[in-house]
């Protein structure tokens, strides 16, 4: 049986970011993925947003699955930036400090 996942529609009201990643595991193509990315872009405010928590969110996956999400859509993590789950990956501790330098750089606001 043949799924096509490009007809299927996400309901993404009712979903958390658990299963939205789950969702993202399931493509396996980048035509699958653009089209779960493209309706996730229609639900949110912006596809700015929408891109920016996608890329967020894959952050919490491991290593493999951040590897197949980051391959498969068009997005990037916000605050590691574009390389991040493409071959370069940071370590706990360079996480904590870009997390402290963003405090700091907010709270002076």
């Amino acid at each position: 049986m043949n799924h096509v996942v490009s007809m299927k529609e996400y309901k993404f009201k009712n979903l958390d970011i658990s299963k939205i990643i789950t969702e993202c595991l399931k493509c396996n193509t980048l035509e699958e993925a653009k089209n779960l990315q493209t309706q996730y872009e229609q639900y949110c405010d912006t596809p700015e947003i929408a891109r920016s928590n996608l890329g967020y969110i894959f952050g919490y996956c491991d290593d493999k699955q951040r590897t197949k999400l980051y391959k498969l859509f068009s997005v990037s993590h916000p605050i590691f930036g574009q390389d991040f789950g493409r071959g370069k990956e940071i370590t706990t501790s360079e996480a904590f400090v870009k997390g402290l330098t963003i405090c700091k750089t907010q709270t002076r606001k």
